[in-house]
């Protein structure tokens, strides 16, 4: 062979052999989280995601009527396609390490910082919760917030 085709020859195998090679998508942006805090509960959502596809967990503080707080972790896969979002929860884990069980898609828009989702415990409800753009410090410092104002209300009973 002459040293003219040598060289495209090897590029050419090279780009062959990169073809059939075939890796996980990289994630296009750094985790998400989206926080809505109220009198009786605090929500947060947090997703990776990887070109229009969203991979995450909704993790739910509620206060009972007496007090006692209690803590719901949602599994979803969904994806994001200009400002709708779709959620669509899981089954994965279990009840007993604060998963719950439920197969149920969300619908929702993500304008600008601002995410809007039905109510996660009425999530056959008409209407929406605002969500704003939150880090994870800011969700445990609303928890940290949230179970002492449940601890305090507690107590003046």
């Amino acid at each position: 062979m002459r040293t003219g085709v040598k060289a495209p020859f090897a590029t050419l195998l090279a780009l062959a052999l990169l073809a059939g090679c075939t890796s996980d998508p990289p994630v296009t942006g750094p985790r998400t989280g989206y926080l809505n805090y109220k009198d009786d509960s605090v929500t947060f959502v947090e997703w990776a995601q990887t070109w229009d596809r969203l991979e995450g967990t909704i993790k739910v503080l509620d206060r009972k009527p007496d007090n006692e707080v209690v803590t719901t972790v949602f599994v979803f896969y969904g994806t994001l396609y200009d400002t709708e979002v779709d959620l669509t929860l899981t089954s994965s884990g279990n009840a007993q390490d604060g998963f719950y069980p439920i197969d149920k898609t969300l619908r929702g828009a993500l304008i600008g910082n601002t995410l809007a989702l039905p109510p996660m415990n009425k999530a056959d409800v008409l209407g929406t919760e605002q969500f704003r753009r939150a880090t994870p410090e800011e969700f445990a410092e609303a928890t940290r917030k949230f179970e002492m104002r449940a601890k305090l209300n507690k107590g003046a009973k």
